[in-house]
């Protein structure tokens, strides 16, 4: 991530002076979103990005990957428990994606929430989102397109 990393949302409340800059970081993404990368991501993920915070606290359901007439797409499904409600985001044409859930990822329900996410751009034709969770496992997708279902 560019402007965040793993250790500081991992240690978040540990120490208030690194929780400011944390903080700072998070104001200055969120600048760099409006400003870059919100005009080029699509109106109906955007309005269910914002409406539902990021998925911040949803839970991973699953991470499907489909190859199909020449191209493929990752499907990360996501659902809120307070509310009842299951969301797909569809990434097309992969260019990369890295994970790494490890055993302790799914030793305590709560280390599957959506914890903090960005997103970036890699070229005039792909962008990248990342996203961490509490137990320390990320994923991170290239990608051309986005949808939400």
């Amino acid at each position: 991530m560019r402007f965040w990393n793993l250790e500081d949302y991992l240690n978040f409340g540990e120490d208030p002076i690194k929780d400011i800059d944390f903080e700072n970081k998070i104001q200055e993404y969120n600048k760099y979103f409006s400003n870059k990368i919100k005009n080029k991501l699509p109106d109906k993920f955007l309005k269910e990005y914002y409406l539902y915070h990021g998925f911040h606290d949803w839970k991973l359901l699953s991470i499907k990957i489909d190859y199909f007439n020449g191209n493929n797409q990752l499907s990360a499904s996501f659902f809120n428990d307070f509310k009842n409600i299951k969301k797909t985001i569809v990434y097309h044409s992969i260019k990369t994606f890295k994970s790494n859930f490890g055993s302790e990822h799914f030793e305590y329900i709560e280390n599957n929430d959506f914890g903090i996410d960005e997103f970036d751009i890699i070229d005039n034709n792909c962008f990248s989102h990342e996203v961490y969770f509490p137990s320390g496992a990320s994923y991170i997708v290239h990608f051309s397109s986005i949808d939400i279902i």
